[in-house]
């Protein structure tokens, strides 16, 4: 399995590493991207605890740089857009119904699906769950809910 940590980690060691950038002012993404903005302070960014003032940083990643005595984080800010910290049961049951779409294709091809012959029809499917899963059914009320008529008249 790949971890959002992973990725993050990889990126980190592609921008530093392979293309000699010093540091980055502001990560920014939303949903998966959002959790990977938190990741990259987690890794790469020095946090203080909420209301601390100086002091000794509450976070410092493998990907933070000690220089003379001071703390130089690589990625200076984040803007974390409709993500969580962590899943829950019911997104984690959301993703796995999603791959089993995909898998169900019979182009996926147990993950060896030519390019220009991708699974679409499962990810198609899989797309339309994530759409279903955007809205509360209190959500789904307000807008498609239909008020019952009275049937006795003409």
């Amino acid at each position: 399995d790949v971890s959002v940590r992973d990725t993050v980690r990889l990126q980190l060691l592609l921008l530093k590493e392979e293309l000699g950038i010093e540091s980055i002012k502001c990560v920014i993404g939303g949903s998966f991207g959002g959790m990977q903005a938190v990741e990259y302070c987690a890794m790469a960014g020095a946090t203080r605890p909420p209301g601390s003032k100086g002091g000794t940083p509450f976070g410092i990643g493998e990907f933070v740089t000690r220089r003379n005595g001071r703390i130089e984080p690589f990625v200076r800010g984040a803007i974390p857009i409709a993500c969580g910290a962590r899943h829950t049961a019911w997104q984690i049951a959301i993703s796995e119904t999603q791959r089993q779409a995909i898998y169900a294709d019979p182009r996926w091809r147990g993950g060896r699906y030519d390019p220009a012959d991708p699974p679409d029809a499962g990810l198609s499917v899989a797309r339309q769950v994530a759409m279903v899963s955007y809205r509360t059914p209190l959500g789904y009320h307000k807008k498609f809910g239909r008020a019952l008529t009275d049937e006795s008249g003409p």
